[in-house]
């Protein structure tokens, strides 16, 4: 016959329900204490970006998810801002493998989530007026890095800090950052802004590709034709096929002018035929 529980065993016993209240609410306080995160129709800005797809096979859902970014507004920032401020882990890149492995759902690959976050990004300053400008760390890390081409596009929507930024980028980035930076500097809205440093830019750059890029942005901004075609008439002589193709397509709009027209009469013979149908079509206006 077993006789009545000892002193240690009433206390194991009262342990387990006190063990399992204290966890509970340690629990219960986390999950009251953390913020909500906003949603529109049920889902968050992060559930959002899941249908924010580029592709034209997903038009409606990316339409979809663009409006509801919209409507969030400025509240999807703090999301935004906790996803492109993650870093590469090979903790969580290894348990994500496992899970495709498993077939169970995995998350997209990081990134990924962060081209479509910086794409919010840009949807919401150009589109829901939001002001972008608590991102601008991240941005300027993903730029910087040539990590998403997408954040120099952003960065033009950040205000004038953005645009300093992208303006700083065009003579201290690599090749690639440097390019990207005249391409971002397109979505300007006040063009005058990006004016003078696209002008040196596309005057002392040093790699072929970048210089195009930038005095294609420079005859975009705003300059006038007397600081664009001097430049793109000498760029017009340029060795590289590409800078004659790319000053040929700004200068066809300055072929009223007499020194363009004659350019690019002379450049119907040009060895390159893509520079020839651009001077072609010139002549054809």
């Amino acid at each position: 016959m077993t006789g009545p529980p000892d002193g240690r065993a009433k206390r194991r016993v009262l342990r387990r329900p006190i063990f399992l209240l204290l966890v509970g609410a340690v629990l219960a306080a986390i999950f009251w204490s953390a913020p909500k995160r906003p949603t529109y129709e049920g889902k968050t800005a992060e559930e959002w970006l899941l249908m924010l797809e580029l592709d034209s096979g997903a038009r409606a859902d990316n339409f979809d998810a663009h409006e509801a970014l919209i409507r969030i507004g400025a509240a999807a920032l703090p999301e935004l801002e906790r996803i492109l401020s993650r870093r590469p882990n090979k903790w969580r890149d290894g348990w994500n493998g496992w899970k495709a492995r498993l077939r169970f759902a995995a998350s997209p690959p990081l990134h990924e989530q962060q081209f479509r976050a910086i794409r919010a990004t840009f949807i919401l300053a150009e589109s829901g007026n939001v002001d972008i400008r608590p991102l601008l760390p991240q941005l300027t890390f993903h730029a910087r890095n040539a990590e998403q081409s997408e954040a120099f596009r952003a960065l033009a929507r950040a205000g004038e800090e953005g645009i300093s930024v992208l303006t700083n980028l065009l003579f201290t980035g690599d090749v690639d950052v440097r390019r990207d930076a005249s391409w971002g500097l397109h979505f300007v809205n006040k063009k005058s802004q990006a004016t003078a440093a696209l002008l040196r830019s596309a005057t002392v750059e040093t790699n072929f590709r970048a210089r195009a890029e930038a005095f294609r942005a420079l005859s975009s901004s705003g300059a006038q034709a007397d600081q664009v075609v001097p430049l793109g008439l000498r760029l017009l002589g340029s060795e590289d096929g590409y800078t004659r193709r790319q000053a040929a397509e700004v200068l066809v709009d300055y072929r009223s002018l007499a020194e363009v027209s004659n350019a690019l009469h002379a450049a119907l013979s040009d060895p390159d035929v893509e520079v020839r149908r651009t001077a072609a079509r010139a002549a054809r206006r």
